[in-house]
């Protein structure tokens, strides 16, 4: 039994309870105003995928519906991020556990880090074979940084309330037991920690001892007719204590939804095509000593060529607003999250001229940062069509034939 729970993490949470049923026709709106903000999170897509969309990754995710996805990174073959998350000093952690060794005494959680401006996988990785209660079901993360999460315990049994530090790989506390599975988590600009639980209840959760509080039901019935979840994860956005949800009910029907945390109601948002684990709230921080952004990016191809110049002008204050007089900055050039160019040893205020070369053809989005001894420049960015062009197929296309046959 202990086993089955175990191994029932990566495709589902196994946890204990009856369908609910609730109507969710009756669902109240949780905010007045969710609309345009930037989530992000991990997806993971099979082969086949769907949709002729196939690659597993880092994503961005508008709150507007539409919930549309668009790629920031893509991971390979090797998951990311199923089983926590952290941002900090511009980085993004993941962590994912395999539970294929399972039957062999062990399970292998991976850890990796994203630079989260550019999403260059760094070399930083850390492994752990020997402590399931490193392995999150799902995490959140407070406005002093402190990751919050629901872990399985040492030694298989439950589940337990905890905090994690991803960057230094160990568990920092335990905070108590936890009653069930929960799917989302989420913590408000006040230090309180929310989730909803695999019975589709929102509750409060003490991260003093543990201590869990039912608000009330999402509306949406979570575990199927074997008693798991599908993959999922929420966050709340700080700012004004917003709980976003990326929900897949037991039906797998797939949506991002906001979650009233008075009274626990659900408010569909857009449906989505895929499972986003680890949703969270960009917390890029720029150090007050970076550089500025770069500006006046101009790309310049000849029409129908591949290759070019792409044109900037380093800043000359620091983020902050110093000037950065006498300070020697580095650059590099982004298409997409594939670094084509870099250089070091420009003035601030200078002209740069880069040279760009074998550019695939299509829309291309290029992205520029600078850096100095205190840390990198916010991105600047800019759009080329290389190659190319085509037109757009007619419309309105008719025949029309006279009665003298022309």
């Amino acid at each position: 039994p202990e086993a089955s729970k175990a191994i029932s993490i990566k495709h589902g949470l196994k946890a204990d309870g009856n369908k609910t049923g609730l109507d969710t026709t009756k669902m109240k709106p949780a905010a007045e105003d969710v609309s345009s903000r930037q989530l992000w999170g991990y997806v993971e897509r099979s082969q086949d995928g769907g949709q002729g969309k196939t690659v597993s990754g880092m994503y961005s995710l508008n709150t507007s519906a539409p919930a549309e996805l668009e790629l920031l990174v893509g991971t390979g073959k090797s998951s990311f991020a199923r089983n926590g998350s952290m941002q900090q000093d511009g980085f993004f952690y993941g962590a994912d556990a395999d539970f294929s060794t399972f039957d062999d005494g062990y399970v292998i959680l991976y850890g990796g880090r994203y630079d989260a401006q550019t999403w260059e996988k760094t070399d930083w990785e850390q492994w752990d074979y020997e402590n399931p209660n490193m392995i999150a079901l799902e995490t959140a993360q407070a406005a002093d940084g402190t990751v919050y999460g629901i872990f399985h315990t040492q030694d298989w049994s439950g589940y337990e309330w905890g905090t994690i530090d991803y960057k230094n790989w160990k568990r920092t506390s335990t905070i108590g037991t936890a009653s069930q599975a929960y799917v989302a988590l989420g913590i408000t600009k006040e230090n309180v920690l929310y989730g909803v639980a695999a019975d589709g209840n929102l509750y409060s959760i003490d991260t003093s001892n543990g201590n869990e509080t039912k608000i009330g039901s999402t509306g949406l019935t979570l575990l199927d007719s074997e008693g798991k979840t599908y993959g999922q994860s929420g966050e709340i956005d700080q700012k004004d204590n917003t709980f976003f949800w990326a929900a897949v009910n037991s039906e797998g029907e797939k949506a991002l939804y906001s979650v009233n945390l008075q009274t626990g109601q659900a408010c569909k948002l857009g449906d989505m095509n895929d499972q986003v684990y680890s949703l969270s709230i960009p917390r890029l921080t720029v150090n007050d000593g970076a550089p500025a952004a770069a500006t006046g990016l101009d790309v310049q191809i000849a029409d129908g060529g591949n290759s070019g110049t792409l044109v900037f002008t380093a800043p000359s204050k620091t983020y902050g607003g110093q000037d950065l007089t006498g300070q020697s900055l580095s650059y590099k050039i982004y298409l997409g999250n594939q670094k084509v160019a870099s250089g070091d040893n420009i003035q601030p205020g200078q002209t740069v001229t880069a040279s760009l070369n074998d550019l695939p053809e299509g829309l291309a989005k290029f992205y520029v940062t600078t850096a100095n001894s205190a840390g990198t420049s916010p991105k600047a960015a800019v759009e080329k069509w290389i190659g190319l062009d085509r037109p757009n197929a007619p419309t309105d296309v008719r025949l029309e034939i006279d009665r003298s046959g022309h």
